[in-house]
């Protein structure tokens, strides 16, 4: 039985390849970058060539995402003032100030 798996493992992620390549032909319409990552992510465990490609594609993603979202993950930033001591339950004054102030606007 793990024999058959590994075997449709193998076909399955060649034939994601096939048509991940296919479809990011220009003029053509689809998934075609997904289906080659989903191809890179099946064959990965039994190929070498294959993992090699999906760790470069994986650090090609990590810079890009740096480049376009410098904040972070998604360009999303945390920012918690120092010495803040708010009690578990209760929101932090500034984000209650924030509050009254949409409350107050909203009537």
């Amino acid at each position: 039985m793990a024999v058959v798996r590994k075997h449709l493992r193998i076909c399955a992620g060649f034939l994601a390849l096939l048509a991940g390549v296919i479809l990011a032909l220009p003029l053509v319409p689809g998934p075609g970058i997904p289906l080659i990552l989903l191809g890179l992510v099946l064959l990965s465990d039994r190929f070498t060539w294959a993992k090699r490609c999906l760790d470069w594609a994986k650090r090609k993603w990590r810079r890009l995402r740096g480049v376009a979202f410098p904040g972070g993950h998604l360009g999303i930033r945390a920012e918690v003032p120092s010495g803040l001591d708010v009690p578990a339950g209760k929101p932090a004054p500034r984000i209650e100030a924030q509050q009254n102030l949409f409350r107050r606007s909203s009537k």
